[in-house]
């Protein structure tokens, strides 16, 4: 009797790991996708959570069948092992794997800092993105009406070099100055043998409502209207520079 209370207990106790499992697998992918972690490696632990997940659901069901197949003190000290492991891999696996991708970025993300160094910029991040590092500088700018604003450039590089720049501005849709938008940016792109025009971002202002890409060479310039509540309340104007070719 007393072996049936037990194996019941033990079958409760992998029941409520399997819930765990479930939980944290999905704050894991969460987590880990928000952290910038690499979108490869975080999609291959969320498969292997799930088929961890799936194994234990089916040694949960043999035990609801046959509880006496195996041992109790041996299954659950089976069961607490795995699940620590699985905490650990997910946990630490993660942290060292993708310390070691970042670092295979360092010799281009230590030129992009002194870019940002000598650009004067507020602050920068790192964001993996797919294959790609997303080396973001992220500044605030005054507009003609003293009003702070906001922009930011997107480096995508690889191990070896940057492969794109992407610079979005933000700006009040009545203080919209694309000489401003030129200053603000030229001395950074140039950095990358990119000159940018205020002319094309006049142009592609102009065709804002056409959701038109004004394209020079391997720049491409496009402005777009921000609505809230159904109300104009600025406008974003993106500058991009492709290296891919």
């Amino acid at each position: 009797m007393n072996k049936k209370i037990m194996l019941q207990k033990n079958t409760i106790f992998l029941f409520f790991l399997n819930i765990l499992v479930l939980i944290t697998l999905i704050a894991f992918k969460m987590i880990f996708s928000k952290i910038g972690y690499s979108i490869l490696w975080v999609n291959l632990m969320f498969i292997i959570n799930i088929i961890t997940l799936i194994i234990g659901i089916i040694f949960n069901i043999v035990l609801v069948i046959n509880p006496t197949r195996y041992s109790v003190k041996k299954s659950v000290v089976v069961m607490l092992s795995c699940f620590i492991i699985y905490l650990l891999l997910n946990i630490m696996g993660t942290y060292v794997i993708n310390k070691t991708i970042i670092k295979k970025y360092s010799l281009v993300s230590n030129k992009l800092i002194v870019y940002c160094k000598s650009y004067s910029c507020d602050r920068y991040e790192t964001k993996k993105e797919g294959k790609y590092l997303d080396f973001i500088i992220k500044n605030t700018y005054y507009d003609y009406n003293n009003n702070k604003q906001y922009f930011e450039i997107h480096n995508f590089c690889d191990t070896n070099n940057v492969k794109s720049v992407d610079a979005i501005i933000y700006s009040d849709n009545n203080s919209f100055s694309q000489e401003l938008i030129k200053d603000l940016i030229y001395d950074y792109f140039i950095n990358f043998g990119a000159h940018i025009d205020a002319v094309k971002i006049k142009e592609a202002f102009d065709k804002r409502f056409d959701d038109f890409i004004v394209t020079d060479d391997e720049l491409s310039y496009r402005v777009s209207e921000i609505y809230e509540n159904n109300k104009l309340t600025g406008l974003k104007t993106e500058i991009k520079y492709s290296m891919l070719n």
